[in-house]
């Protein structure tokens, strides 16, 4: 029987652990790597949807009780971006228990400069001759937001004209009617001086 020497299982042993350390480092070595290939993505993606910290006098004023909207909706700011160390802008939204609304305001010297509604959100009646719904994309780092508007409306057949618009013939609702879909897009930006400002407005 052939028996192995002490020395060379003591030679064996440290050649096998120096060949799991240099594994284990070069392992942690490449997903080490990965991961700082990876970070500046992750911090780019966040960067385009950055929303500075809301300083003190913001807060004061849009997240208050103002007696504004309806059923003491309370604004509830989403984001909030300083253009410059006098303008700023932001995006609230409202939810009165009727309408779920969103703004887009600026402000200029710390106070309420502009404002512009961008989302429009409501439980529809069926008794009205018209419904629409508005949504927005919000471009960050162009500062501009594309609005579009969803109307439908029932046509002028089923309707009789009165002094505050129009209204249905006995018998019609928007569930029994013919209807015209459309939809109007418009891009507004929100300029260095704290205007916004509309770009371009089309219909399809």
């Amino acid at each position: 029987m052939t028996r192995t020497s002490p020395s060379l299982n003591v030679s064996g042993y440290l050649m096998t652990t120096l060949i799991l350390i240099n594994f284990l480092l070069c392992s942690y070595s490449s997903i080490g790597t990965f991961k700082d290939i990876q970070h500046p993505l992750i911090k780019e993606t966040y960067t385009n949807n950055y929303s500075d910290s809301l300083p003190d006098w913001f807060r004061h004023l849009y997240e208050k009780n103002n007696n504004e909207f309806m059923n003491d909706a309370i604004p509830v700011v989403t984001f909030f971006k300083k253009l410059s160390d006098s303008i700023s802008y932001c995006l609230f939204t409202v939810d009165d228990g009727v309408f779920d609304m969103t703004f887009i305001a600026t402000q200029k010297h710390k106070k309420k400069y502009k404002r512009f509604k961008i989302g429009n959100q409501c439980d529809e009646d069926n008794a009205y001759p018209i419904y629409s719904t508005t949504v927005y994309e919000h471009d960050t780092i162009s500062n501009s937001i594309t609005l579009t508007t969803d109307i439908e409306k029932a046509k002028p057949k089923y309707l009789i004209k009165t002094k505050s618009g129009a209204r249905f013939k006995s018998g019609y609702d928007m569930e029994n009617t013919e209807t015209i879909e459309y939809s109007i897009i418009k891009t507004l930006l929100i300029d260095k001086s704290g205007n916004i400002v509309v770009k371009d407005t089309k219909s399809r």
